[in-house]
Parts: C-alpha cells; structure tokens; sequence
C-alpha cells in the first residue's frame, strides 16, 4: 500500500495552487505530460527497487508531543499536539517479476513519448499565444 508522505501531500498542494494560477496553454502542457511523467517515475522506482533488491514502503506514522497553552484567563493546560515522522519498511520483491514490469513500462515509453509530443503540438496550435 502507498501512501504519501507529508512532504508529498505539500508538493501536491504546491502544484494544485500553481495549476489555478497557470495559464491554459500551461495547463494543456501540464496535462500533456503527466502519463509520461508518470510512468519515468515508475519506471525510475522499479529500477531502484532491482539495484537495492526490495522496495521500500513509505509512511507517515503520527506521534503525540506534550506541550503547555495557556488559556485567556492566564491558566496553564495541556495542549498535545499531534505530529508526523515518516518511517521507511523495506519490502521483500521478486527480482523476475520486477524485471518484466520494468522492461513493459520501458518498451511503452517511446509510444508515449510520441504521444505527449502530438498532444504538446495541439496544445500549441490551440493555444498560439502560450
């Protein structure tokens, strides 16, 4: 099961204020890649699983800190707070069968390339002005 770090929620929240900001053009170009930007991650992942030998499970585990507030009448309470490590589990892979996904995810990548490239040129042709 993947889950994504916090780092990874904030990158993701980064890109979703950016995307409201970018102009149509960029979104077109956005979206024009993000299968194949996609599937370079997986592809990258699958790699670096074969060279280590196992994958690695990321999660972020909670964990409660003890703290002090003071309320408006000058009275001390506790006040936990909740916050977040991100711990990293190797997980055992079959060499073989990561092998067979890395060599479907690259046989497919030239197609795709070739795709995010006629899809980037309408974008273009759409939107002129970029």
């Amino acid at each position: 099961m993947n889950t994504l770090s916090p780092r990874a929620i904030m990158a993701l929240s980064a890109m979703s204020a950016l995307a409201a900001c970018a102009t149509p053009y960029e979104q077109c170009i956005s979206q024009a890649g993000s299968e194949l930007r996609q599937q370079e991650r997986q592809i990258q992942q699958t790699q670096a699983n074969i060279n280590r030998g196992y994958a690695v499970h990321t999660q972020s585990v909670p964990y409660t800190v003890a703290k002090e507030c003071v309320n408006e009448d000058k009275q001390v309470y506790r006040c936990d707070e909740v916050r977040y490590h991100t711990e990293q589990t190797p997980v055992p892979i079959d060499i073989a069968t990561e092998t067979r996904k890395l060599s479907r995810l690259t046989k497919g990548l030239d197609a795709l390339r070739r795709e995010t490239q006629d899809w980037e040129h309408s974008c273009r042709a759409k939107y002129p002005e970029g």
